[in-house]
């Protein structure tokens, strides 16, 4: 090798070792899941994400499935045959059939009947040729064929899918047969090769259409053989490449060639693998390999071919909780989950928020002096200068090198001029000026100078409170304070103050100023913010004449809020305003030619339109048109376009949700800085982008009278559920199941509590209810109906998945309200209608019987009475003497047809007429009138 490309490849070297040491400053973060949280154990064995999107996690003392909220936790119960064989969880397996597979420390093999919530136990049965051949299962995988094999202490088994059998293999020094029966590991590759891992007799390959082992094992005369036969763990890479983790070392295996390439912990180089005895081996990307341990969590870069290495710290809760790793999984979303001895869950977003957070560490002196931030300054050579509520320190992004400087102030600005000068505005310690060497990026401490006010001096500084320092384009310096704005001279070293007047409408609007308030627009006006309205100050030659701009409460185009607490100006001409409870403003600009003048509109954004908080600290604008915002609640993204906002929190690894004042920069690379009271971050705005993960989202559980229905169970005498809730489709309820809840979760596991929902009843309701991060509703008195419940979510970033879940819901009504019950009461009604009608019949037979015999009786006294009246001449009655004495034959021809009571009346059909006959006290009948009919 040439002298030129030993240099190349030693700096190609050092730029490893330089990249390898800041990441390891760089380290990953962690959030942790134990039996604090309901874990039901904290030594985790073995983690799965199941078809359903479940996370299973298998521990020292009892099965858990995982929503990202709660836990279900099966436990053995010695009286229930059908409960967990043991607690004790080595391995799990999904198989393609949604089968979950559990192996056991002495339990055997367990298949778990998801649909009955059961457990079906295969076990060891001694001179049983085909059940399982031992009771502690080490490993499961499940083969291109649907073939099940489980490796256990003791032999290789095989079972066939709807087999209820077991194919055993052992070692059988008379043929080909696997060299050790405590079967560690197994692994089927892209190829349908299955590896095996034995415990000391290193790697097998089963060659299954020719029934045919080949072992591959150590041999210490061979550096290309492999590296210990005591395999635990094997995973494959990108293009065939066998990563193999034994009890000593990882090996990469090439397959094609049979060689094995070795990696094991070398403790004189800290890029080497931080333990030789491999646990697990999670192949994450192109080229990087994630390696579990008994000492570490450690990465390997295979372009560098180095390690960079992870340990448990005491000190920052952030770091793994257990340097002994058992279990490593990448579920659907990108997270990967780390199961270890003692520390339970370790889960890492891979895809988290790049928000890098710098805060004070009182064991670690490379960090900031103090957690409250309150101001930054980039100089020429990219270091960062930090004023903090105790003083000033330094950060050098390149090699994350962090210095302190006595300097026993809080520090609210920073400020390098254009003559390298250093200014350093303080709260109430005046603004120091300090020669400052940029070359050698240090203080000449005995050149600085302390400005302070001077009473009865109006040249000295106004105020001891120094809010802002800038330098406009004449090179001008501005100083905002409390009391007023300064003009430094920097000839006479005195000041220039501008306050409010009361009498004046030309004066600043008022004397307190803010961090961050000072800034100078294309037509080089200076634009002033103070604690009681905007400024702009437009100067000629020793002329200086403010404009104020005030809210104004029946003028919506005028500043949302007096307080202005930060300012941007875009170069588009467009000032940004953020306030202390008024959100941000837009202010524009536009010339009216009738007046001849421009003319000022000032456009408002708050909480209602989707600001996190009203209070603006801090605004910066990336390269892609969007506004960045600090406040109260969190860091915000502002979409200049299309005026949307999206927000940002301590969750997603921002220092805290409260930010400070001013405490913001834009560095000349593009990344941005944000200080609060924890601290700061920095991130490249590029870098923040949002997950389009779309979880599944699942409904949980479903409670009548606030308890969960259970699989199976009888309610009211009908069974609700016949299968999990989450595999429900329909399900039936009754009008006695008043109270109904129903709980759901999205299955995004990075950040659950961020993950949003929105649900409706169809039948009920017609507009979707957006609940936020509410996993559960209740419905009472539900009329009885067809119902459609529909429910859907966000994943952690905010963004929805538009496949809803739905339920359909069936609730029966009372018997009262049922058509069978209608019918019948209608048939009722019928009924007693027609008996009414019989018995009405019935009465008026009798009666007319009881008439019949009363007409009889009647029309023979009537008759009587006629044939006596037959000789009379005249009536006796006066009224009717002349009728008579015409019509005297008349009467022999009447023929009775009714007599009711005491009256009765003839009809004759001859003459048209009646007569009217009353009977008199003898019964006997008189006429009484003759009338036309």
């Amino acid at each position: 090798m040439n002298m030129g490309k030993q240099i190349i490849t030693l700096i190609y070297f050092l730029l490893i070792c330089y990249l390898s040491s800041f990441s390891q400053n760089q380290a990953l973060k962690f959030d942790h899941i134990n039996t604090k949280l309901g874990l039901s154990h904290n030594t985790v064995h073995c983690i799965l994400q199941d078809s359903y999107g479940f996370i299973w996690i298998g521990t020292e003392d009892g099965l858990n499935r995982f929503d990202g909220y709660e836990f279900k936790i099966f436990i053995h119960d010695n009286s229930d045959t059908l409960s967990i064989s043991d607690n004790f969880i080595y391995s799990l397996y999904e198989d393609s059939d949604s089968q979950l597979w559990i192996g056991t420390n002495i339990g055997g093999l367990d298949k778990y009947d998801k649909r009955k919530e059961i457990f079906i136990h295969h076990k060891s049965i001694k001179n049983d040729v085909f059940s399982i051949s031992d009771n502690r299962i080490n490993t499961i995988i499940e083969d291109r064929e649907g073939s099940l094999w489980i490796g256990t202490d003791n032999g290789l088994n095989k079972k066939e899918r709807n087999s209820t059998k077991f194919i055993g293999y052992y070692k059988n020094p008379n043929k080909s047969s696997i060299n050790d029966n405590l079967i560690r590991t197994l692994f089927e590759d892209s190829r349908g090769i299955i590896w095996i891992g034995t415990n000391s007799g290193g790697l097998n390959k089963f060659d299954k259409k020719n029934n045919i082992f080949k072992h591959y094992v150590h041999k210490p005369d061979n550096p290309e053989s492999i590296s210990d036969n005591s395999v635990k763990t094997i995973a494959e890479g990108n293009n065939g490449i066998l990563w193999v983790g034994t009890k000593r070392g990882l090996n990469m295996f090439n397959v094609d060639k049979e060689v094995f390439i070795n990696y094991l912990h070398n403790p004189n180089n800290k890029n080497s693998l931080s333990n030789s005895d491999v646990n697990q081996i999670l192949p994450i990307q192109k080229g990087m390999v994630w390696v579990g341990t008994t000492n570490g969590l450690s990465i390997f870069n295979q372009k560098t071919e180095s390690f960079i290495n992870y340990y448990h710290n005491a000190s920052n809760q952030q770091s793994i909780s257990n340097n002994v790793i058992f279990s490593m999984i990448k579920d659907e979303s990108g997270l990967i989950w780390i199961g270890v001895a003692e520390g339970g869950i370790n889960k890492y977003n891979s895809n988290s928020k790049a928000f890098s957070h710098y805060k004070n560490n009182p064991n670690n002196k490379n960090s900031i002096d103090y957690n409250v931030v309150r101001s930054f300054f980039e100089d020429e050579k990219g270091i960062i200068w930090i004023g903090t509520l105790h003083g000033l320190n330094s950060f050098n992004p390149k090699n994350q090198q962090i210095k302190h400087y006595n300097f026993a102030a809080s520090l609210t600005t920073i400020y390098i001029d254009r003559q390298k000068t250093m200014w350093l505005g303080t709260w109430q310690a005046g603004l120091y000026r300090i020669s400052f060497s940029v070359s050698k990026n240090d203080f000449e401490w005995q050149k600085k100078k302390l400005f302070l006010k001077e009473p009865g001096n109006p040249q000295s500084i106004s105020s001891n409170t120094i809010q802002d320092i800038y330098e406009d384009s004449a090179g001008k310096l501005w100083i905002g304070t409390e009391i007023g704005l300064n003009l430094f001279d920097r000839k006479t070293n005195t000041f220039r103050t501008f306050k409010y007047n009361a009498l004046d409408s030309n004066s600043i609007s008022d004397n307190r100023i803010q961090t961050h308030c000072i800034c100078e627009d294309n037509a080089h006006n200076l634009w002033v913010g103070t604690w009681n309205g905007l400024n702009k100050l437009e100067y000629n030659k020793n002329t200086y004449s403010f404009t104020r701009f005030l809210h104004n409460s029946i003028d919506s185009n005028s500043l949302s809020d007096n307080r202005v607490v930060s300012l941007y100006y875009d170069k588009s001409g467009i000032l940004w305003i953020g306030t202390y409870g008024g959100g941000l403003n837009k202010m524009t600009a536009n010339y009216n030619i009738k007046l001849k003048k421009k003319q000022y509109s000032f456009i408002s954004f708050s909480v209602k339109d989707g600001l996190p908080n009203n209070t603006i600290y801090g605004i910066l604008k990336d390269n892609k048109n969007n506004l960045w915002l600090s406040t109260n609640n969190g860091l915000s993204k502002f979409n200049i376009p299309t005026n949307k906002f999206r927000n940002y929190y301590e969750s997603d690894g921002l220092q805290d949700n409260q930010f400070f004042w001013g405490a913001s920069l834009k560095l000349a690379g593009g990344n941005m800085l944000f200080g609060g009271i924890n601290g700061f971050n920095m991130f490249n705005p590029d870098s923040i982008y949002d997950k389009t993960y779309k979880p599944p989202i699942i409904i949980t559980d479903i409670q009548i009278f606030n308890h969960s229905v259970i699989i199976g169970k009888k309610y009211e005498g009908k069974i609700i559920l016949e299968k999990p809730v989450y595999e429900a489709k329909k399900i039936e309820l009754t009008h006695k199941h008043r109270v109904i809840s129903i709980q759901f979760a999205s299955l995004d596991y990075a950040n659950p509590k961020n993950n949003k929902y929105a649900y409706r009843m169809k039948g009920l309701e017609s507009q979707w209810n957006y609940v936020n991060n509410r996993q559960y509703v209740t419905y009472t008195n539900l009329p009885a109906g067809d119902y459609l419940f529909e429910i859907k979510a966000t994943n952690s970033d905010g963004i929805w998945n538009e496949n809803v879940k739905t339920l359909q819901i069936i609730i029966s009504p009372p018997f009262w309200q049922t058509t069978w019950f209608y019918l019948l009461i209608a048939a009722i009604i019928v009924l007693l209608i027609l008996v009414y009608i019989k018995m009405r019949e019935k009465i008026l037979r009798r009666r007319n019987t009881e008439l019949e015999k009363q007409v009889k009786l009647r029309t023979k006294e009537i008759t009587d009475s006629i044939v006596y009246s037959k000789h009379i001449q005249r009536a006796i009655l006066p009224s009717t003497k002349s009728i008579i004495s015409i019509f005297p034959e008349s009467f022999m021809f009447f023929e009775p047809k009714e007599i009711i009571g005491g009256d009765f009346y003839w009809i004759n059909e001859e003459k048209e007429s009646i007569v009217v006959a009353v009977a008199d006290c003898t019964g006997h009948g008189v006429p009484g009138a003759l009338m036309s009919m």
